[in-house]
């Protein structure tokens, strides 16, 4: 299912200079933030309650990117981008009259697939907001005793992006600075809990510019 709907949106991003005059592409690259949730949790077994969460951790990101005008100063702008994150999921629940918790935390991998609308304000300016798609992929660890954190999370994840950027007209270098919010909850038992939340900040290249 993973695989399809990953066919299924690499089909769209294909598809699309068909449909506009393609404009400009180019490659991206940079670094992600990643912003967890403070969890506090009380273990009824052990009596204890705990505080956990609210660790930013820096990662790379990078990879591809077309920009294809639509209207006036309008643009929709695809990426494909290797994404390296950090997520913790909270899990908890009831058993023999108590309540137990625990906290998978570690390094993950994404395919993640934005679609921003832009607004091209100056020359060179854009503004813009889009849906994101992602897919975990692989995690470099072991985290927790877990044998892998991959397993207690959904295989697709939704959420938004907004981004400001900004490319020097002639030599197609370019910065840009996003934020992207999880809209669904990444765990796969109802009773965990985390949403993807990230800071990303980097340079681009318009590799259109040198034809």
């Amino acid at each position: 299912m993973k695989r399809l709907l990953c066919f299924a949106m690499l089909g769209i991003i294909c598809s699309l200079p068909c449909a506009f005059a393609q404009q400009e592409f180019g490659v991206k690259a940079g670094v992600n933030l990643n912003v967890n949730k403070t969890y506090e949790m009380y273990d009824s077994f052990s009596g204890r309650s705990t505080t956990a969460g609210r660790r930013t951790v820096a990662r790379f990101m990078g990879g591809l990117y077309g920009s294809f005008h639509v209207a006036n100063n309008f643009y929709v702008q695809p990426e494909l981008l290797y994404s390296q994150q950090y997520n913790m999921i909270k899990n908890s629940g009831k058993a023999d009259g108590g309540y137990w918790h625990s906290l998978y935390s570690g390094k993950v991998d994404y395919l993640n697939i934005p679609v921003f609308l832009q607004y091209e304000a100056t020359d060179g300016l854009k503004i813009g907001a889009g849906p994101q798609f992602g897919f975990p992929i692989y995690t470099p660890e072991m985290v927790d005793g877990a044998p892998n954190i991959l397993e207690s999370m959904r295989a697709f994840d939704v959420g938004v992006a907004a981004e400001i950027s900004y490319r020097i007209r002639g030599l197609g270098l370019g910065v840009f600075a996003r934020y992207s919010e999880g809209l669904s909850n990444i765990a796969k038992k109802e009773k965990g809990s985390d949403k993807n939340r990230l800071f990303s900040f980097g340079l681009s290249y318009a590799v259109s510019e040198l034809f």
